[in-house]
């Protein structure tokens, strides 16, 4: 069996290290690279993003990796950190499955890493429960609170409608109901979110039915 270079055992260090940034897992069944992608910029996007080996090679290589030291990288001194790491993975797998050896995105997702996506499809998660339609100023109530709980910053209100309608529309059943697409209720025009099979509409909260909420949503 070839012995390991020096200049190799370099590279399995400098894999190692942005390995460990990444928290990445090498998951064997997809052949893929996976880690948790925090954008700073707009919560609500944040997710797992994928990279094949070759792709990770050449990240590595064209941001980390010295002149000399580059036609020593290969995918198999990756492989090899992350061996080494212990961050090798048989598959991935998600919600209350469990495998030995699998890969649980939720439950490796960093809890509150993305709490405005988080907070937002909890609180849907509640109205849909209690089979309520919601008014656009409401749930940005609800989500409010739900976000100072949890000592988070409350963004701008341009900025907050922004993430509801996203989370809304790409993680809900609820469809965005804004401006010209208001509904009519009982002779009433709404402007807010609309669940096709519902007809209620939560149009105000009391503080205690706000508190009480809250504890819904983040218990």
């Amino acid at each position: 069996m070839e012995d390991i270079k020096d200049e190799q055992l370099l590279l399995v260090e400098v894999f190692k290290s942005w390995m460990r940034e990444l928290d990445a897992a090498y998951l064997i069944k997809e052949d893929m690279i996976t880690y948790w992608d925090k954008m700073p910029d707009n919560e609500v996007e944040s997710d797992w993003q994928f990279l094949k080996m070759s792709q990770a090679v050449r990240l590595v290589k064209s941001t980390r990796v010295p002149f000399h030291l580059m036609r020593y990288c290969k995918e198999d001194l990756l492989l090899l950190a992350f061996q080494e790491e212990e961050r090798i993975y048989s598959e991935g797998v998600r919600g209350c499955y469990t495998k030995k050896g699998a890969f649980n995105y939720d439950k490796k997702k960093p809890k509150w890493d993305c709490p405005y996506k988080t907070v937002i499809v909890g609180v849907f998660h509640e109205l849909s429960k209690m089979q309520y339609n919601v008014k656009q100023i409401v749930a940005r109530e609800l989500v409010e609170a739900c976000l100072k709980h949890l000592g988070e910053e409350i963004p701008g209100l341009v900025h907050l409608n922004r993430q509801i309608t996203t989370a809304v529309e790409k993680h809900t059943e609820y469809e965005v109901r804004l401006y010209e697409k208001r509904w009519m209720c009982d002779g009433v025009m709404y402007q807010g979110y609309k669940h096709p099979n519902y007809t209620k509409v939560l149009t105000e909260v009391t503080p205690a039915q706000v508190e009480a909420f809250v504890k819904l949503v983040l218990s």
